[in-house]
């Protein structure tokens, strides 16, 4: 607005006035283009350039930037702030952040995802893989069979869905325990009394006319059998009080040796001293 070569010496005392006045106003608003014209600044005048946010010297043809950027020395906390962030420290999901693209994450993320929408190695679900991008198919009718005949599935074998399989007792390795294929030696460890039994009696110790014995075959006993009371064909019996046959009843009596016959009429009698008697 002001001519920065005026007042001259020509100038009249009432001009004098009002160039002077005008050159204090562009002084006054920092010779702002934005507010005002100024002619004819002195070289190396310096102005404030409020459009262009920087300030500007003046060369003595035309008006050049001072700095791009003007740096100020802050202190304390300020002084580590990145882009509005006050950088010291750690945060636990702090409210300012709001949203962050995916693409900024960098390394592994703890715990599980949010809304992961494919697995990073594809798993097998009943032999049909499965990555989680899509729906899969799984066949539920094959099935597993077992039996007794021994046609199972290998030894080491699995079963994934992908087809029946049949499993048995060679699938696990053992041999059959019946029928035409039993095969190998089963031993049993028993403890105890049972350890002991032979033929279904536990043999330890000794028993005085065992109840559990309800009869025993003649045929069995050897040798002689001690003081009997009583013998049937028996063909040698010692110390014996009675015997009989198939025809006599021979019995001692108050030490009267008796013959009686098989209906147990006496027939005759022996005294040791008045020997033979017949009836």
């Amino acid at each position: 607005m002001a001519d920065h070569l005026k007042p001259t010496l020509t100038s009249t005392y009432s001009n004098f006035v009002s160039e002077m006045d005008a050159r204090f106003d562009d002084l006054a608003v920092g010779l702002d283009p934005a507010v005002t014209t100024v002619t004819n600044p002195p070289t190396n005048s310096v102005r404030w350039s409020s459009a262009a946010n920087k300030w500007q010297k003046f060369n003595g043809t035309a008006w050049n930037d001072l700095a791009a950027i003007f740096a100020i020395s802050i202190s304390g906390n300020a002084g580590t702030v990145t882009n509005g962030v006050y950088t010291t420290g750690s945060y636990a999901n702090p409210a300012w952040i709001t949203s962050l693209t995916g693409s900024k994450i960098t390394g592994d993320i703890a715990g599980n995802a949010g809304s992961a929408t494919k697995l990073a190695t594809a798993r097998n679900i009943n032999g049909v893989a499965f990555d989680g991008t899509s729906a899969i198919s799984i066949n539920t009718n094959n099935s597993v069979t077992f039996n007794n005949t021994g046609s199972g599935v290998a030894s080491g074998g699995t079963f994934n869905g992908s087809g029946a399989v049949t499993v048995s007792y060679n699938t696990i390795g053992a041999p059959s325990t019946t029928g035409a294929n039993a095969s190998g030696t089963w031993s049993i460890s028993i403890t105890g009394n049972a350890g002991t039994v032979t033929n279904g009696v536990y043999t330890s110790g000794s028993y005085s006319n065992p109840a559990w014995i309800t009869s025993l075959a003649g045929s069995k006993i050897t040798g002689a059998v001690p003081s009997a009371t009583s013998a049937t064909s028996a063909t040698t019996a010692t110390t014996s009080t009675r015997v009989v046959t198939s025809n006599w009843i021979i019995e001692e009596s108050a030490g009267v040796l008796q013959f009686k016959d098989s209906g147990g009429t006496l027939k005759m009698s022996m005294h040791p001293t008045d020997g033979f008697t017949v009836y």
